[in-house]
């Protein structure tokens, strides 16, 4: 039996809601990265990429990185990384990691960096509103017909 494991980074511009600057989605069952979207992005670099992982001899081999490769695909892996291009080498990577994502727009992982309230619901309040207007209005018309 085959569990889905994935991920899906997904990248909106926050003036338009609606479209995706960027869109990756990965399968690992399913053959790896089965989609991409949009235009490369700054941050690609740091999600695909670390500082301390390497090919060369002596160097921890990069965890996000496929352990069979030939000399051809280790070659050019190591192009893009100096380059800084991951896109051009999506079939030889697994998922980034997501600390190196955060670091990059300078979010600590580990401390919230925001609080999410939900929104006020109006309906009870607008609802009390209009049974304290029909009450008003009715005492008022009830006065106005004593006189």
């Amino acid at each position: 039996m085959s569990t889905w494991q994935g991920a899906l980074v997904r990248v909106e511009d926050a003036s338009r809601f609606v479209d995706a600057v960027r869109e990756l989605e990965y399968y690992l069952d399913g053959g790896g990265w089965i989609a991409q979207g949009g235009t490369p992005q700054l941050w690609e670099a740091d999600y695909f990429f670390s500082e301390h992982e390497g090919t060369g001899e002596g160097e921890q081999w990069p965890s996000n990185l496929n352990d069979d490769l030939s000399q051809e695909e280790i070659v050019r892996y190591e192009q893009a990384r100096t380059e800084k291009a991951p896109s051009s080498v999506m079939d030889l990577l697994m998922v980034g990691d997501v600390e190196r994502l955060c670091k990059f727009y300078s979010v600590d992982p580990r401390k919230p960096q925001s609080r999410y309230g939900a929104g006020r619901n109006w309906r009870p309040r607008i609802l009390f509103a209009l049974v304290v207007a029909l009450l008003v209005g009715a005492f008022i018309l009830g006065v106005a017909m004593e006189s």
